[in-house]
């Protein structure tokens, strides 16, 4: 989704500061056998600036860029998405996103 994000963020000309995404999936036993039976996808989207109008583009932005992701596609289970947006600076290579709460938009 990473890849995703990035063209759709660059054809809508939209800045951002950094994106961090978080995957979680959960096996289950089926007639075909072990499969995914839910894949949440939690993107993290780090934004320059502080304003409702910006939050609420980088929502839809991160929308389209899920149901535009390859590998969302490829999954036998729709995923369950759950972005979040924040605002603040880019982080260090190989350092985590600050965390400013465990909620998630929806």
């Amino acid at each position: 989704m990473p890849a995703t994000f990035r063209a759709v963020a660059e054809n809508s000309n939209f800045e951002y500061t950094d994106l961090q995404v978080d995957m979680e999936a959960t096996l289950g036993k089926t007639d075909e056998g072990y499969r995914f039976v839910e894949v949440w996808i939690r993107p993290n989207l780090i934004i320059p600036h502080e304003s409702e109008e910006e939050q609420a583009r980088a929502i839809k932005l991160l929308q389209k860029a899920e149901g535009l992701c390859l590998v969302s596609h490829a999954l036998a289970v729709k995923p369950l998405f759950k972005p979040k947006v924040q605002v603040g600076e880019a982080r260090g290579r190989g350092e985590p996103l600050p965390v400013s709460g465990s909620e998630y938009f929806g």
